[in-house]
C-alpha cells in the first residue's frame, strides 16, 4: 500500500476472520464498494512450476469462486497468477580418490 499511495494512488486494505474464506471476502468487498463505488478487487492464484495431484486438494479454486460471486454482485474482479518456483537443487561435487 506505501508504494501505490507513494505513486499518487489511493490504496487502503481490510481483514477479516472466519471459517468460510469466500464468504467473508464477499462480505469484505460489499463493504468495501459502499465506501468506494469504482473499487477493482485483485485475487491471487498459486501457479506452480511443477505440479503435484495434492497441490489442487490444498490450493482449490478459491480466487475462482470469489470472482464469479463478485462478478454477478456487479463487482470487478481479476485473478492474477502467482508462481511458485521449485527450489533449483545443489550439484554434487565430485570427490577425486
Amino acid at each position: 500500500m506505501t508504494f501505490a499511495r507513494q505513486l499518487g494512488f489511493r490504496a487502503d486494505h481490510r481483514h477479516s476472520i472466519g471459517t468460510e474464506a469466500v464468504e467473508q471476502v464477499i462480505t469484505l468487498c460489499e463493504e468495501i464498494r459502499k465506501e468506494f463505488p469504482r473499487s477493482i478487487f485483485y485475487l491471487g492464484q498459486l501457479v506452480f512450476e511443477n505440479d503435484r495431484f495434492y497441490y489442487r486438494l490444498l490450493h482449490n479454486e478459491t480466487a475462482f469462486a470469489i470472482q464469479r460471486r463478485l462478478q454477478f454482485a456487479g463487482l470487478q474482479a481479476v485473478v492474477l497468477p502467482i508462481r511458485v518456483l521449485e527450489p533449483r537443487k545443489k550439484k554434487a561435487k565430485s570427490q577425486a580418490a
